[in-house]
């Protein structure tokens, strides 16, 4: 992801409504050997200072004991992206790029 400063949200507002409208999510995880990822629903929401994110994982599967092994997570929200041509550019010898937005939440399971 580019982090150049007109592709960051800094408005911490606009940063949550994505994550309550974008409700499926990648949860990320390391077991020690390998990374883990499942996908699940969940529901996001504000605590005071903090988000939490409320969710239900099988147990005695393997992302489960992973996340049993080591408790950091990545979060990954995303919705709808779109491939841009560089044909519709001003400017044609511009790369094509993809559109798409995602934020990533980083914590830890409790």
């Amino acid at each position: 992801m580019y982090k150049t400063p007109y592709n960051v949200a800094n408005n911490q507002s606009e940063i949550y409504e994505f994550m309550i409208q974008n409700t499926f999510v990648s949860l990320i995880g390391f077991d020690g050997n390998f990374p883990v990822a499942t996908q699940i629903s969940v529901e996001t929401i504000m605590l005071g200072d903090s988000i939490k994110i409320i969710g239900h994982m099988m147990t005695k599967t393997d992302h489960c004991r992973a996340f049993e092994k080591n408790q950091n997570v990545l979060v990954l929200y995303t919705s709808a992206h779109a491939y841009i041509s560089a044909s519709v550019y001003e400017n044609p010898r511009s790369a094509s790029t993809w559109n798409y937005k995602s934020v990533q939440a980083k914590g830890t399971l409790f």
